[in-house]
């Protein structure tokens, strides 16, 4: 799915010539018989609707991708960001690439995009069985040094995750549930019970870089 804007500048370099060759002289002949008053109504018709869709469509930022909020975890990753130092985390799938982008070099991430060209099978099949509270599901956590789950919080491992007193859930928000490993993160902890850790106000920006 990410590779689809690549195929489609590619396809397009490629695909304009035999376009040409196929409809080109269609096209010509179309616009050669169409009249020339319209045609400028035409022209001038799409410039103005353009130029009311770059005005509608302002953007604070427009040289800077927004991260959308109803599809990562903004606010959680800023409480991860601002409250730990270091981790390995097992992360949400859809959220890995995020989370490398906003944690590294303090955190290690399992497991991200690259998929197969990166991890083991049987990694992966670990992985896939926490995620969905599988039979095996903590091998994930005994197999592996995780000291921190990052998920969703409508994954099936949530409420597997809630029934485990060597872990703590930390964060929790509509989207995303935190987990820290007790023995791992007790600064956290004692900042969580002196009220001292940072906690998001909603105000933190999704720009990307």
């Amino acid at each position: 799915r990410r590779n689809i804007p690549i195929f489609a500048i590619a396809a397009a370099l490629i695909a304009t010539r035999h376009v040409d060759e196929t409809l080109g002289w269609q096209i010509d002949d179309i616009v050669e018989r169409f009249p020339r008053k319209p045609l400028i109504a035409l022209l001038v018709a799409a410039t103005l609707l353009s130029g009311i869709f770059l005005i509608r469509t302002h953007r604070e930022h427009p040289l800077q991708i927004v991260v959308p909020r109803d599809q990562f975890p903004i606010e959680a990753m800023t409480f991860l960001e601002r409250n730990v130092d270091h981790g390995n985390v097992l992360v949400f799938f859809d959220w890995a690439e995020y989370a490398i982008w906003k944690l590294h070099p303090k955190c290690r991430v399992f497991l991200d995009g690259r998929f197969r060209s990166a991890y083991s099978e049987a990694a992966i099949e670990v992985y896939l069985n926490f995620i969905y509270a599988g039979e095996h599901a903590l091998k994930a956590l005994d197999n592996y040094p995780t000291d921190i789950v990052f998920v969703h919080v409508n994954n099936p491992c949530t409420a597997r995750m809630q029934a485990l007193e060597e872990w703590k859930l930390v964060y929790q928000d509509a989207m995303a549930a935190i987990f820290v490993k007790r023995d791992v993160h007790e600064d956290l902890l004692r900042n969580l019970a002196t009220k001292s850790a940072y906690f998001p106000t909603g105000s933190e920006g999704g720009l990307f870089p």
